[in-house]
């Protein structure tokens, strides 16, 4: 089986520049990731959300990657994507100590950013790289970094 990882390039807005520059992140700004036909993400405002994905949507804003990954977790992945799919906020404490100013934050198990919420996906989906991928001081960059290989 495989999900794609999308990363947001096109960092127009000043809100894209800033988290660009205060990730030390050359290139993105935000991630998300594909499961099948579901988009899952966390955004600013409203928390984690997982919709229908709708493929040519925004399409040149994002670079893909696409990663095989085993199908032995993928039903309990998608119900833990459905739970947290439900009253979840965004982690702007996460955010902002984690990634943005790397110090480490515990994560609350009830609030996510993006990078947050994908790096749990794919420890979910028992993904191997995943591993070296630690909670709140993830960033679109670093998860970039670590399948552009890939890509």
């Amino acid at each position: 089986m495989k999900v794609t990882l999308a990363f947001y390039k096109d960092g127009k807005s000043n809100v894209s520049k800033f988290i660009r520059w205060v990730t030390r992140s050359p290139h993105y700004s935000h991630v998300e990731i594909i499961l099948g036909t579901v988009w899952v993400t966390a955004l600013i405002g409203q928390g984690v959300v997982a919709r229908r994905y709708v493929p040519e949507k925004h399409k040149e804003k994002y670079d893909y990657i696409e990663v095989e990954v085993s199908e032995k977790h993928w039903h309990e992945t998608i119900e833990y994507v459905n739970q947290i799919n439900h009253d979840n906020m965004y982690d702007y404490l996460g955010a902002l100590f984690g990634s943005m100013l790397n110090i480490p934050f515990i994560q609350d198990p009830n609030k996510f950013f993006c990078s947050e919420v994908v790096a749990n996906i794919l420890k979910r989906l028992d993904e191997p790289r995943a591993r070296n991928l630690s909670g709140s001081r993830n960033t679109p960059q670093i998860i970039y970094d670590l399948y552009k290989d890939k890509a």
